[in-house]
């Protein structure tokens, strides 16, 4: 007899509700004062109204419920615009497409930015950034780019 994977759909979408609601709880709590210091699984689900095993399934720890929030975060903020604006022909175009993303980004996210960088979170958002648009180019890549064919220098050290 052959095991079939049971998937429902109402399940499905009641456990991406759920995720949801846990991200915009844990938004909520690092909101306020020392926030990280006080998130955890347990004060995620005292605001959820859900138990800290429910919290725990949906993320597995603190870490994958701060990932959650930051790729939420991020999503809501528009970071996934860098892509574009970084591969911008007009150099200097690009540049202030740069700026504007990231100024919309740290305002949309003021009051966690702060959060996160008071507590030394600078590494964290540059692994944010990293993980959705990547902070350096390949040697193929660099090769082609400003930095050889107008500095006549390569932006990374070998």
């Amino acid at each position: 007899m052959s095991s079939r994977r049971y998937t429902s759909p109402t399940r499905t979408a009641a456990a991406a509700r759920t995720r949801q609601k846990l991200v915009r709880s844990a938004v909520g709590l690092l909101k306020s004062p020392d926030s990280l210091k006080k998130l955890s699984l347990e004060s995620v689900a005292r605001e959820a109204g859900v138990s800290r095993l429910t919290v725990y399934n949906q993320f597995g720890s603190r870490k994958g419920l701060l990932e959650a929030v930051f790729d939420d975060r991020a999503r809501l903020g528009g970071i996934q615009q860098l892509a574009d604006a970084m591969a911008h022909p007009d150099p200097y175009q690009g540049l202030a497409r740069l700026i504007e993303i990231f100024c919309h980004f740290w305002d949309f996210n003021r009051q966690i930015v702060t959060a996160v960088l008071g507590a030394g979170g600078t590494f964290i958002l540059f692994k944010l950034v990293n993980g959705l648009v990547g902070l350096r180019v390949d040697q193929e890549d660099e090769s082609v780019g400003l930095d050889l064919s107008q500095h006549g220098e390569r932006a990374y050290n070998e």
